[in-house]
């Protein structure tokens, strides 16, 4: 019989008291957290966690339904290549949240798994359920409660009501990631999971799979939905985690109703009345200014989309070779509003001041998936538009 779960992670702050949660019916789920965490090592530890409860059960087909592309990807696609390199990415440094990832992978050694994307809050009861339960131990941990407060749930049920891989609460490099793990928690009734009565009842179809971990066809190619209001990971700012970034823009924009935000300018004013987090739009300011506002040369070729299209001021339409028409070497940036577009775009608009012309400027920045790794930010699109 497959067994159904949904896996997720919350971070308040990012980093932050941070939580995670699996969810397969009311009688079988479990929670934990950390003091400082973010949502993507929530996110993972909760597939990790479902994986190790469930391995005496291994012969068995696992379904787990996820909102993170983050975390499909990287189980799917990503973790193959960057185990062939030792754990390095492309440029030498360790992979993010490289403990989590060995772990995952020795996990999933021998299972058949297959991964379903899901859209975060889109009413998916067993989404919702998990989501609830990991946003909630991060909220134990903020007000600090103790751990036999901690809302870590009763934990896998076999039909016998006994607690799976007893002994296994501690995480990816040692830390515990319950509290307290289970201890003190009474095994009670139980309840196989994806039966009939639970969430993934009898009329959730089981799910075949191949051994190993594989994505859903259904889910988006490098696409992340909104969530929960988190930023990014800074932790882990040596690569910076395209869908934690992209994410926390479509989450503040989609609760404020709108899926453009404003930034601060600059020389520090607040553009709007919710503006981003201020290393956000810095991030996409410096990126933006090195291409932009700095002399041509392979610095910022290297920025540039192969097949970009570039408009001057004067109305003219290029290529990458034509973009030097559209710099202002030594101008500076100001009215920024920064859009995400998806996981793998924003839009970034802003005043540009130069020593002899003022004009408004428009670029879409891009990222792919390259070769096991999300490729580089490159400029798709710019556009000058003289003010009067």
């Amino acid at each position: 019989m497959t067994i159904i779960a949904s896996a997720d992670g919350s971070a308040l702050g990012n980093p932050g008291p941070a939580g995670w949660a699996w969810y397969i019916d009311p009688t079988s789920w479990r929670a934990g957290g950390w003091a400082h965490g973010t949502n993507n090592m929530g996110e993972l530890t909760a597939v990790l966690d479902l994986l190790e409860q469930t391995r005496h059960r291994a012969d068995e087909p696992l379904t787990v339904y996820c909102d993170s592309q983050y975390v499909i990807n990287s189980i799917t696609k990503w973790m193959p290549g960057w185990k062939k390199k030792g754990w390095k990415k492309r440029d030498g440094k360790p992979v993010m949240n490289v403990d989590i990832m060995k772990a995952l992978d020795r996990e999933l050694s021998g299972r058949t798994v297959h991964f379903e994307w899901v859209k975060g809050h889109a009413g998916h009861e067993l989404n919702e359920a998990a989501d609830e339960r990991a946003r909630a131990m991060a909220t134990a941990y903020q007000a600090k409660k103790a751990p036999g407060d901690m809302p870590v749930g009763p934990g896998f049920r076999d039909d016998a009501g006994e607690e799976a891989c007893e002994g296994s609460g501690e995480g990816a490099g040692g830390e515990a990631r319950g509290a307290q793990s289970l201890t003190g928690t009474s095994p009670g009734p139980g309840r196989r999971p994806g039966s009939g009565g639970g969430a993934a009842g009898a009329d959730t179809p089981p799910v075949s799979g191949t051994t190993g971990a594989r994505p859903s066809s259904e889910a988006p190619e490098n696409f992340a939905v909104p969530d929960e209001y988190e930023v990014l990971d800074r932790s882990d700012a040596s690569e910076p985690d395209l869908f934690s970034e992209l994410e926390a823009l479509d989450r503040v924009g989609a609760g404020n109703g709108s899926a453009a935000g404003h930034g601060e300018a600059p020389d520090g004013s607040t553009a709007g009345a919710h503006p981003w987090p201020p290393h956000l739009v810095a991030e996409a300011v410096t990126r933006e200014t090195a291409a932009v506002c700095a002399p041509a040369g392979p610095g910022t070729e290297a920025l540039l989309h192969p097949r970009m299209l570039c408009v001057d001021a004067r109305g003219r339409a290029g290529g990458a070779p034509d973009f030097a028409a559209c710099s202002s070497p030594g101008a500076t940036a100001g009215d920024v509003l920064l859009t995400a577009l998806g996981a793998d775009a924003y839009h970034l608009s802003y005043r540009l001041e130069g020593d002899t012309a003022v004009t408004r400027r428009s670029s879409v920045w891009v990222r792919q998936d390259q070769h096991n790794e999300m490729g580089p930010w490159l400029l798709r699109f710019h556009q000058a538009t003289a003010e009067d």
